[in-house]
């Protein structure tokens, strides 16, 4: 299933992953994918569909929130979130080992958006906010 992300929209759909995901194995990568999928009423097809698309021909701002939720989901099961809900760097830590300018980027997203109410939304933010700033 990860393959067809890798020209597609790992943005959305796996972009907490990005920095670590090569170190949890596919078969535990996948049944969190299907844990996340089931849970977001996400159908398989239309996971595929969707990561099948371009990023350029997405609307960012359309995204349906069950991806949004789909993006916290997965940052559950990878336990990389605090007792809070939001994103931990030492959790992340744990898979990678991030560079200064990594950490810092990580810091710099959380001051900017920890502390939102909304779990799905925070996940989605914090997601966009890693991909434009991350150098990967």
């Amino acid at each position: 299933m990860f393959d067809s992300t890798k020209n597609a929209l790992p943005a959305i759909l796996l972009a907490l992953l990005l920095v670590f995901v090569q170190c949890i194995p596919e078969e535990e990568m996948d049944e969190m994918v299907d844990k996340c999928l089931a849970d977001n009423d996400i159908d398989v097809d239309e996971y595929e569909a969707l990561i099948s698309q371009n990023s350029s021909d997405i609307d960012m701002d359309s995204i349906d929130k069950k991806y949004k939720c789909y993006l916290h989901c997965m940052a559950t099961e990878m336990d990389i979130l605090d007792a809070n809900g939001y994103v931990d760097v030492k959790l992340v830590e744990k898979f990678e080992k991030l560079t200064p300018n990594d950490r810092d980027v990580f810091e710099q997203c959380k001051q900017i958006h920890d502390g939102s109410e909304d779990f799905c939304d925070y996940a989605f933010n914090i997601t966009m906010c890693l991909l434009e700033n991350l150098n990967h």
